[in-house]
């Protein structure tokens, strides 16, 4: 056997007898298989796994050792390689690459089994869900006569493909049918030769899958038209037009329920043009031929006319004199036939608005303002109104007020700089208010969501700042703030300033004097504007927490949501005698 001598103090290694390499080598068993070689530096080399003695206790500190793989690690303080910035991935089992420093601002994207990407957060830019495509009718007449004039239009859905068009301008009235599986239209059937420039001379709403009925009632004039219209595929049939002269010179409300269906009646909504006090009639359809009851005259008030079906039989009327009263009224429809019930009043002090909104329960949430803004519930028994006002009221600077109903609660805003938002809370009957909620800057409600969000945004640009309230407490909370969520265009104060803005955003879509009413609202929260500007999309859909998004070109026009994604408007019409008109189909994704 050789001996081993250890190296001496001038740094002779570690060798044994006969040994010339300078290097040791210890083997183990039959196969002798290397266990550790002492090299010349005095260093040691160790075999993986390290063999460890039965039964062995304690812990020694090798100095200068070089291991190979372990089969079971702990902590490691650091890996190797890299650089600073990148990030560590698996390229394949049992390898690990580096992934390369990304731009400041970028996040991980996943690419499945590949490589993750680095890539810029998306801020909702313009364009994102609002897609747009437009299409060019010829009509059998001209429908304006001035240059540049910008027809109205109104839409209802029929079967679920299709869906029929009034648009009118100051020469003529006409209807169209688009099919939505073929992307096509019919060809555009005249119904009257008057002035229907503007969207409150005209109304509609489809009896059934095939009909529709119209009416039509020129400015300062008293000839009402009525007519039912057969649908057959893409083919429009006019049947016989029922004429009615007013007493006097009148005019369609400007809100959107110029026409109510109460059970298998029709109520119209109108005003005499010299004292702008409400009228009513009611129309009843047999086959296509319509039939017109007379005139019922309510002496309530002159403007904010809203109207709601309250059940088969029973429409409920809001109406307000300015600065004066509030009137409600139920009214009875019995085919052609109305009667007013006994009605409700409240005093306010309000030059202009008061909103209301349907509530879950078959009553009404009303906000006015009677030099403080005042909640209330309505509730009709029989053919009686009444209504129960909160105690509690909300200070007001200004007033544009504005209402989201949730159930039997109704979001309510002020609508003004350093204003306050709050939640009308339905009790059985009793209205209460929560505790106010200033707003966090001036602005208006942009959006909402079906489980009790409202977002509110700043007016004055489209890249400023939103907010998002919570009702579930009965009083509005500040949930979230959201930073600039779109940097690609300004956006006028007018688009979402309260004048603007329809009112309230569930309830009716229009209920305000103007004709700039929300086209489109869904159940996602996404809504569509239009007025005299521009559209543009508020979306709370879950991709982004809120944005605002625009169309090409303006509309100038007025049009009825026919689905839950999907609204039509006309952009300017450029000369003179038009026949030809263009339509733009406004699809949300």
């Amino acid at each position: 056997m050789s001996s081993i001598s250890a190296g001496t103090s001038g740094g002779t290694a570690l060798v044994s007898t006969g040994d010339t390499t300078g290097a040791l080598v210890i083997k183990t068993g039959s196969s002798a298989t290397t266990a550790a070689t002492f090299n010349a530096d005095q260093t040691v080399t160790l075999a993986a796994p390290l063999p460890v003695a039965s039964g062995g206790t304690g812990s020694t500190t090798l100095s200068g050792i070089t291991v190979g793989n372990a089969t079971t690690a702990t902590t490691a303080t650091n890996l190797a390689g890299g650089s600073n910035g990148t990030i560590p991935y698996q390229s394949a089992a049992g390898t690990t690459q580096m992934l390369a420093v990304g731009t400041s601002g970028q996040v991980l994207t996943s690419a499945g089994a590949s490589a993750p990407t680095w890539g810029t957060v998306s801020t909702g830019n313009f364009g994102t869900d609002l897609s747009t495509v437009d299409y060019f009718l010829t009509t059998s007449s001209a429908l304006d006569s001035a240059v540049s004039a910008v027809p109205c239009m109104q839409a209802v859905s029929l079967d679920g493909t299709s869906e029929l068009m009034l648009f009118g301008g100051n020469l003529s009235l006409h209807a169209v049918v688009f099919n939505t599986s073929t992307n096509t239209f019919g060809t555009p059937v005249l119904i009257r030769t008057q002035n229907m420039s503007t969207p409150n001379r005209f109304a509609l709403t489809a009896i059934s899958s095939t009909s529709v009925l119209v009416c039509s009632l020129p400015a300062v004039d008293t000839n009402l038209q009525t007519v039912v219209l057969t649908i057959s595929g893409s083919t429009i049939t006019v049947g016989t037009v029922l004429t009615t002269v007013l007493a006097a010179n009148s005019t369609l409300v400007t809100a959107n329920t110029r026409l109510v269906t109460v059970g298998s009646s029709y109520v119209l909504n109108y005003f005499t043009t010299s004292n702008s006090l409400p009228k009513f009639r009611a129309i009843t359809v047999s086959g296509s031929t319509p039939s017109i009851g007379s005139e019922l005259a309510y002496a309530g008030g002159s403007v904010q006319h809203h109207s709601y079906a309250h059940s088969a039989s029973i429409m409920l009327h809001f109406s307000m004199t300015a600065s004066t009263t509030i009137f409600v009224v139920p009214i009875t429809v019995s085919g052609t036939t109305l009667t007013a019930g006994t009605q409700a009043t409240v005093s306010t002090t309000a030059s202009n608005f008061m909103v209301t909104g349907a509530l879950s329960d078959s009553r009404y949430a009303l906000y006015y303002l009677n030099t403080t803004g005042r909640g209330a519930v309505v509730s009709v028994a029989g053919s009686t109104a009444s209504i129960s006002t909160a105690g509690t009221t909300v200070a007001v600077t200004s007033w544009g007020p504005s209402m989201q109903v949730f159930g039997n609660q109704a979001f309510v805003n002020n609508g003004g700089a350093s204003d306050n938002s709050n939640v009308i809370t339905d009790t059985s009957g009793t209205a209460t208010l929560g505790t106010s909620l200033a707003n966090p800057v001036a602005g208006a409600l942009i959006g909402f969501l079906s489980t009790g969000k409202v977002f509110f945004a700043a007016s004055a640009a489209g890249n400023s700042s939103y907010y998002q309230f919570g009702i579930s407490s009965g009083s509005p909370v500040l949930e979230k703030t959201f930073q600039n969520m779109t940097s690609t265009s300004v956006i006028t104060t007018g688009l979402l300033s309260s004048a603007n803005y329809s009112r309230p955003l569930s309830g009716l879509p229009q209920s305000k004097s103007g004709d700039n009413p929300i086209v489109l609202r869904t159940s996602a929260g996404k809504i569509v504007l239009s007025n005299t500007q521009l559209p543009f999309v508020a979306s709370i859909d879950g991709t982004y927490p809120a944005k605002l998004q625009q169309s090409a070109n303006q509309f100038t026009s007025y049009n009825d949501g026919i689905s839950d994604a999907v609204a039509w408007g006309i952009p300017q019409v450029t000369s003179a005698n038009a026949t030809t008109i263009q339509l733009r189909k406004v699809t949300l994704a």
